[in-house]
């Protein structure tokens, strides 16, 4: 699985994607971009979970399993390490 990252050489990324390994733009896929938000650092409410970073994991529904377990839980932030 990779990230793909909408962003400028001088702005961080603004939206991001995830799209297989053998990933062809060819196949006409249409790509489901997520909007990042910028973390401000200033005390918020929220329960914020750090993760590894995933090389080579290409299973999409664990991750969104992941992600939405964690949501139901009240994580309202993760972040990569």
């Amino acid at each position: 699985m990779y990230i793909i990252c909408a962003t400028t050489p001088t702005q961080p990324p603004s939206k991001v994607t995830l799209v297989p390994l053998e990933w062809n733009s060819a196949w006409g896929l249409e790509l489901t971009w997520l909007k990042v938000h910028q973390l401000q650092w200033k005390e918020s409410s929220g329960i914020r979970v750090c993760v590894r970073p995933l090389f080579n994991y290409t299973d999409i529904f664990r991750i969104v399993e992941f992600i939405a377990y964690y949501e139901a839980l009240g994580v309202t932030h993760f972040h990569i390490l």
